[in-house]
């Protein structure tokens, strides 16, 4: 009778399981989550948004979409989470009601997640 007392088992096929990110959060300059319409802000103020994706495997990449300078764009991932800065030196009248959409996405096989802000800016009024 043959014993197995000693055997060494090897798995054949190694599972691979891909989780999608549970989320996005954008923050402001002062590490506020915003969401929906954020400011109003001035004209000339500089606005920088920060896009965090909340796990996923593997780590997901961010994107972002909407009217910006794609060199304007700062990326920085960690080993905990993924983010991605939009800096506006200068905002301008043109960047009234801009949306800004942050998306993360790790393979094709998991949905995307997406995070939406608008600016809104103080407009100057005229007085005669």
């Amino acid at each position: 009778m043959a014993s197995y007392a000693h055997t060494v088992c090897e798995p054949l096929s190694k599972t691979m399981v891909e989780l999608p990110p549970k989320g996005v959060v954008i923050r402001d300059q002062k590490d506020r989550k915003v969401e929906g319409v954020i400011g109003p802000f001035n004209l000339g103020e500089t606005l920088i948004i920060t896009c965090e994706s909340l796990g996923g495997d593997p780590q997901p990449l961010l994107s972002w979409t909407g009217a910006f300078d794609n060199s304007s764009s700062n990326y920085h991932v960690n080993t905990t989470n993924t983010t991605s800065s939009i800096i506006i030196p200068y905002l301008q009248r043109s960047d009234q009601w801009t949306h800004f959409t942050c998306t993360a996405t790790n393979s094709n096989l998991t949905a995307p997640k997406s995070a939406t802000v608008t600016i809104e800016i103080n407009r100057k009024l005229k007085c005669y």
